[in-house]
């Protein structure tokens, strides 16, 4: 079956700061304190990808662009600027500056995360995304990200759509289906 694109998806509208914030929160203790943010945000595209293909949808809601660092989560994007200084283009995340810090380009978190924002599929894909760049320098990461079909079917600074992403997906074809109606009767 084919699919227009884009489906309309449960995603942007429905874009959840706070989880992002503890998301990035998570990550960063899981690795020890401090990550550099250009890893740290491609661990939650991997993580976001895993977890389209297996259940449905992304972690937090997110928007990802197809910038030169390859796929960014714009929110997530946002709270880290936000935990750096600011911009006045960024969407709102009330606990970015009590959870994060920004130090050079090394993400702290300056608090644990709450896992009660977190289902149980939530942590697996994230741990596995987690392991899989654990030992991998930035070249290889950067390598990996570039080389993703959704990334490279996307314009530069372009959004990349669900739809795009579930494409390139091992259950791309059940994902999609899904997508276009998550409800059926």
């Amino acid at each position: 079956m084919t699919h227009p694109d884009p489906i309309p998806v449960r995603t942007g509208e429905d874009y959840d700061p706070d989880k992002s914030v503890h998301t990035l929160a998570y990550v960063i203790t899981k690795l020890g304190g401090a990550v550099d943010a250009y890893i740290l945000l491609k661990i939650i595209y991997f993580a976001d990808k895993q977890h389209l293909n297996r259940y449905g949808r992304f972690l937090f809601g997110d928007t990802y662009v197809a910038m030169k660092a390859g796929p960014v989560p714009s929110g997530a994007y946002d709270a880290v600027k936000i935990a750096r200084g600011g911009s006045a283009w960024c969407r709102p995340h009330p606990l970015a500056k009590e959870l994060l810090a920004v130090n050079e380009n090394n993400v702290c978190a300056l608090a644990k995360p709450d896992l009660d924002f977190f289902s149980e599929s939530d942590l697996e894909c994230l741990n596995e995304a987690i392991e899989e760049c654990r030992n991998l320098d930035w070249r290889e990461i950067w390598r990996r990200s570039h080389r993703d079909p959704a990334f490279r079917a996307a314009d530069l600074n372009g959004e990349m759509t669900t739809t795009s992403i579930a494409k390139t997906l091992p259950n791309g074809e059940a994902v999609l289906e899904y997508l276009s109606d998550p409800c059926p009767e």
